[in-house]
């Protein structure tokens, strides 16, 4: 009888032991997986964060592109191909987000100078209209040009209003004008000489 209670008292601890070891395994298990689960939320939280400042990125690109006449899809693809297709197939390596970056800087600066020509040139051929009685008919086709002499970079945001033969063409007009001036004041000189000559 003794041995059957001693034998029973050893069926009831031994599954006591068995249980323990596993019992000390579970909360490992589940702080592993808590930890893998916030290391996948901090990744798809960062993926969400890459995408969303491409997606602005190539909008100002965009945005840019247009107002300085150049082709979007060209400068884009250049700086990486998947950029040319949907949101979802957008590259957001780093390297990608530093070219989008550089490419935005570079066209912000490009955008300046052309405002601070186009102003310098509109300046300039406003005084020349006015020297030369200029008549309003043919000021109108460069009103577009001169009504912006004084606007700031983020007011103009028109399509094609930066473009190179924009300036090319103001440039020309400048010279016409210039051109004009000078022979009026030939003449003018002529006509002052021929009157002292005859006078």
């Amino acid at each position: 009888n003794l041995n059957d209670e001693i034998s029973g008292n050893k069926a009831v601890v031994q599954p006591r032991t068995e249980v323990s070891p596993s019992s000390d395994a579970r909360p490992v298990m589940e702080a592993n997986g808590s930890l893998t689960f916030r290391a996948s939320q901090s990744l798809q939280e960062e993926k969400r964060y890459r995408l969303r400042r491409v997606t602005e990125l190539v909008s100002l690109i965009s945005s840019l592109c247009s107002v300085l006449g150049l082709d979007f899809k060209e400068t884009i693809e250049e700086l990486h191909p998947s950029l040319v297709d949907s949101e979802e197939a957008h590259s957001i390596s780093t390297k990608t987000l530093d070219l989008l970056e550089s490419s935005v800087a570079r066209l912000r600066e490009l955008k300046l100078q052309r405002i601070q020509r186009l102003q310098d040139l509109a300046t300039n051929l406003l005084e020349l209209w006015n020297l030369m009685d200029t008549p309003v008919e043919e000021q109108q086709a460069f009103q577009n040009v001169t009504s912006n002499i004084a606007a700031l970079e983020e007011e103009i945001t028109g399509a094609n209003m930066l473009t190179a033969d924009l300036i090319k063409n103001v440039e020309v007009e400048v010279c016409r004008v210039e051109g004009l001036k000078k022979i009026k004041r030939r003449a003018v000189g002529w006509e002052v000489d021929i009157n002292v000559r005859c006078g």
